[in-house]
């Protein structure tokens, strides 16, 4: 199967306290050693946040298709690219075991950027073709952005509505955390905390 789709290009990162700056000297890898530390205490942070914390149980069942329109909802239509998208699922379904309840959860393997699996994309396909999520091309590449629709929007906010209170907060972190992320602080901060992940890739920063 082709491999188009399993990576992103390296994408800008908005303001906040994970912004990193790069100048055209190649500086990037100056700056990434300066921020390392305080990006693997936040992942630490957002991986264990899941598991504080007792609560009633939720209303209702779970398919992993409303996981990730929960996930694309959290967002607030921002968009996510392949590794965001790919990488905000493995968080939330690793530390949130529990959330799938109905059906078939993701299966993450170890693949050329870490946590990889192919039905995030066909659920997000799945969703675009029910009207509640957009796929669109990135400009200037090959690689897709995943947004939800105003639909989509609409559902996502009611299935966040439905989770535990730790559980919605836990989404909205993970979403606003990986897409603060470049391309290489993501992956890289995933294999610090989840080495076995890195077994298969080819990413060598």
């Amino acid at each position: 199967m082709a491999r188009q789709n399993r990576c992103a290009v390296r994408t800008s990162v908005p303001e906040g306290s994970l912004r990193e700056s790069f100048d055209e000297s190649g500086s990037r890898t100056l700056l990434f050693g300066k921020v390392k530390i305080r990006v693997k205490k936040i992942l630490r942070q957002i991986r264990f946040f899941a598991s504080s914390g007792k609560e009633s149980g939720r209303k209702k069942s779970m398919t992993r298709s409303e996981v990730l329109l929960a996930i694309l909802a959290a967002s607030n239509g921002r968009p996510y690219t392949p590794v965001q998208i790919q990488k905000a699922v493995f968080l939330v379904t690793k530390n949130l075991p529990n959330l799938v309840t109905q059906g078939a959860n993701f299966g993450f393997e170890p693949y050329d950027y870490g946590p990889f699996d192919q039905s995030v994309y066909a659920e997000a396909e799945a969703l675009s073709q029910a009207g509640a999520a957009e796929i669109t091309r990135q400009e200037g590449t090959r690689w897709n952005r995943y947004a939800a629709s105003d639909r989509g929007l609409e559902r996502g906010a009611h299935i966040l509505d439905s989770l535990r209170n730790r559980e919605r907060d836990y989404i909205k972190k993970v979403s606003a955390w990986v897409r603060a992320q470049t391309f290489e602080s993501l992956v890289k901060s995933i294999y610090d905390q989840y080495p076995e992940m890195r077994v298969n890739s080819v990413f060598r920063g």
